[in-house]
This record gives structure tokens, C-alpha cells and sequence, in this order.
């Protein structure tokens, strides 16, 4: 779908958010979109119709990132609030406090069957949470990288791949010890990708170029 088609259809709406959408997620049974918006505000909308089905205040500042979780009927928010926050479907309240980082959080992955959930953030640390009930496993400062903005988990959850300035770097989970680094682009690493066989690596830069590697 047209990212840009899908806000202004979602902007014309009752429920819609009032700043920019930020990130979006459809659920696995492909019966549920969420939305996370500028305005701190979760929505989750019935697909195909894009009924709005409720919305909450989630965030004290813009929503980040937002991903439903493989296998269960939650999924999970970031925000620049430093806030990491776990939600059932219904965007029922979180059970427990929510999980944090110092600055803002960028980005969060699950591994494919959701038991874990990575985040990283502006405070450049790589933190790996248990997906069951949110408690945190590892965090550990990333080399010197002061600032991380993408992240991509592993199907077992003991590989993430980081996106920052000019480098992705590839991490052992728990450990956080570094395997490999990815030099090339010339700016931000703003996407990245794993093969669903954990053999390829993807990832993308504001410097308008995307790379594949092996």
C-alpha cells in the first residue's frame, strides 16, 4: 500500500490521529492495522474497511515504532517518551510499568515467534526484552555509536542487526558482542532487513542507497 495514500485516508476519518502517522502494522490474520501517530496517540483500525476500532494515549511525545507480536494478541509501542510499552489487541493498559531507555526509542523488532523484542535508541544502547512479560535480559552501550534509529531481529532472537550513522552493525544476543560491521553508506542507516534464513542483510540509507549483503 501507498504510505501516503493510507494517511490521508486515515486523516479523512472519525478517530484519526492529529499529527503525522509515523509508523503502521497489520496483524498477522491481516484483520487489524495499528497506527502510531506524532500525537502519542495507538489506533487500531478493521481491515479492509479501515473502521476505526479504538485509539489511546500511549505516549507523552510521538509515536515511534509499533509492531504487533508474532503469536499473540499484543503488540508492542516506542516513543520519543523513552517509553517501551507492551498492549493486548484491544489496546488494553499495559500490566506493568512501562519499560524504558534514557532518550528517545527509534525502533523495536520481535523474533518470529515473539518471545523476544529488541529495541534501540538515541541513547545508543541495544536493549533485548523477554516478549512474554516484558522483563529486560540484556542492554549494553553499542561501540561508541551515540545514536541508533533501525534494528532487525533474528528468527531465534539471538542476532540484531543496528542501523546508525554511516555503519549497521550485526550483535550477539545476549552477549552483545559485535560480529560484523557494515561500512559503505555515506549518512544514516535508516532501514534495515534480515532474510527470513538469517543469511542476508539489508539495509538502507539517506544517502539513497540500499545494499544487500551476505
Amino acid at each position: 500500500a501507498d504510505p501516503t495514500a493510507l494517511s490521508a485516508a486515515l486523516s479523512t476519518r472519525q478517530g484519526a490521529h492529529a499529527r503525522a502517522v509515523l509508523c503502521l502494522d497489520i496483524s498477522a490474520d491481516g484483520a487489524l492495522l495499528v497506527s502510531g501517530g506524532g500525537d502519542g496517540l495507538l489506533a487500531t483500525w478493521t481491515l479492509p474497511d479501515l473502521s476505526p476500532k479504538r485509539r489511546v494515549q500511549a505516549h507523552t511525545g510521538p509515536v515511534s515504532a509499533a509492531r504487533w507480536q508474532p503469536g499473540r494478541a499484543r503488540l508492542a509501542s516506542a516513543g520519543y517518551d523513552g517509553h517501551v510499552k507492551l498492549w493486548g489487541a484491544g489496546l488494553e493498559e499495559p500490566g506493568h510499568p512501562p519499560r524504558r531507555h534514557s532518550d528517545k526509542v527509534h525502533a523495536l523488532a520481535f523474533n518470529s515467534d515473539g518471545t523476544r523484542l529488541v529495541t534501540c535508541g538515541s541513547d545508543g544502547y541495544l536493549k533485548l526484552w523477554d516478549g512474554r512479560d516484558g522483563e529486560l535480559i540484556t542492554s549494553f552501550a553499542t561501540d561508541g555509536q551515540k545514536e541508533l534509529i533501525a534494528v532487525a531481529l533474528s528468527k531465534d532472537g539471538r542476532r540484531a542487526l543496528t542501523g546508525g550513522y554511516r555503519i549497521a552493525t550485526l550483535w550477539t544476543l545476549p552477549e552483545g558482542r559485535a560480529l560484523r560491521s557494515l561500512l559503505g553508506h555515506r549518512d544514516w542507516v535508516t532501514s534495515v532487513a534480515l532474510s527470513r534464513d538469517d543469511t542476508l542483510a539489508a539495509t538502507g540509507s539517506l544517502d539513497r542507497s540500499a545494499r544487500l549483503w551476505s
